[in-house]
């Protein structure tokens, strides 16, 4: 049996909500000015229950669903195309922490699981591929992945942020991205990755492009607004491949 696309099961949805929706208009159709005002708003409010059941239902799956190749096509438009040929690679990098070097050893870690992010959180503000300003290193970056919420080690979240960072709700459970900054602008090699809250990202007026040996590993060409991901990165992030 063939993945539902999204626009499928947004149509199976819509007709499920037009029954209770019939009942309620059939039964207020002969009602006076402000009966009528009240059926507008009973309506408005269960469209709005349906549209947020269908998107808690939609980031549902988005966990459960294996990361298989297949399955990416789970929530992804008919006429998106893979490459036979691609292959998921892994993501290998590390982080400077000041006291020395912590090498990404876990594919779960840092914004680096294969499992494909077929649906993107509200909160999410900015796109892999996407030129970005890294605030904490005052250096411009590509955005190369996402978490939608901190995935890391304890003890580099205790490196990082310190004892007291698992009691900080605010910062664990926004985005988190994984960038490549430019070395130009970077004190030093090591800075040349990084793993940072959406708190220190802002959006650039003036795109440029990312000096490092690492782009080609993730991008394929530069558009002059932003990084397009080769077709295996495109596989773990389906979503941010629109413009």
């Amino acid at each position: 049996m063939p993945w539902l696309q999204q626009n499928q099961l947004a149509i199976v949805f819509l007709l499920l909500a037009t029954v209770p929706l019939q009942f309620v208009l059939r039964r207020n159709q002969n009602t006076d000015d402000a009966a009528q005002r009240g059926v507008g708003f009973s309506v408005r409010r269960l469209v709005r229950g349906w549209h947020d059941w269908y998107t808690q239902w939609e980031e549902w799956f988005d966990e459960v669903l294996p990361p298989s190749e297949d399955a990416v096509d789970f929530f992804e438009d008919e006429d998106y195309e893979y490459e036979d040929e691609a292959e998921v690679e892994p993501m290998r990098f590390q982080l400077d922490l000041g006291d020395g070097l912590f090498l990404n050893e876990s594919n779960e870690w840092f914004a680096a699981s294969k499992k494909p992010r077929r649906k993107r959180p509200k909160n999410l503000r900015y796109k892999v591929g996407q030129i970005v300003f890294h605030t904490f290193s005052s250096t411009h970056c590509a955005i190369v992945g996402w978490d939608k919420e901190m995935k890391a080690p304890d003890l580099w979240v205790q490196l990082a942020y310190g004892e007291d960072a698992f009691e900080d709700e605010e910062l664990i459970e926004q985005p988190h991205y994984i960038m490549i900054c430019d070395v130009l602008e970077a004190e030093n090699l090591e800075d040349e990755f990084q793993y940072s809250p959406q708190d220190e990202v802002e959006s650039v007026a003036e795109v440029k492009k990312i000096v490092s040996s690492h782009i080609e590993h993730f991008f394929e060409a530069f558009d002059g607004r932003r990084y397009r991901m080769r077709p295996w990165l495109r596989k773990i992030y389906p979503r941010d491949n629109d413009d």
